[in-house]
């Protein structure tokens, strides 16, 4: 199993990680809501309710539970480049400063290149925090994709 490669940058995260399935497919995970639910968020979150209107201006919304209460994500896409490139702005709750996230997907040997950069993450304790969760949404993406190549 690959690991999620985590870079702290002024401004916020990069996350690279290496996925065994097709470009196509690690797109379609990121952008269906039946996919998405499958493995978005931490490792604290135990169920994801998601609407995507998957176009540039159009709206996502991530509906988590998790140990300790329900939590929102949403924003609009700014980019959407079907298979290879996604980008989005987060409005903040809870705590979460607002952000933007870049997914930028490359087809390599024996499968593809996530790339994923998290802007407007200033804050050292919030890019722990931030990166601790990706971490847990990697590996849960990584089953995900492995279950779809059987």
């Amino acid at each position: 199993m690959t690991s999620t490669q985590i870079e702290r940058l002024p401004d916020g995260l990069r996350l690279t990680r290496i996925f065994n399935a097709p470009r196509e497919q690690v797109f379609a995970a990121w952008t269906d809501p039946s996919q998405i639910s499958q493995w978005w968020g931490c490792a604290q979150t135990s169920s994801v309710d998601s609407t995507v209107d998957l176009r540039v201006g159009g709206e996502y919304r991530h509906n988590m539970e998790m140990s300790h209460g329900t939590f929102d994500m949403v924003g609009i896409f700014t980019i959407v480049e079907p298979p290879e490139h996604l980008a989005y702005s987060m409005k903040g709750e809870m705590g979460m400063p607002d952000s933007v996230t870049d997914v930028r997907l490359r087809e390599v040997d024996g499968g593809t290149e996530l790339t994923l950069l998290i802007t407007g993450l200033s804050d050292e304790t919030m890019q722990g925090f931030v990166s601790e969760g990706w971490s847990a949404g990697m590996e849960k993406l990584e089953k995900v994709l492995q279950s779809l190549q059987l």
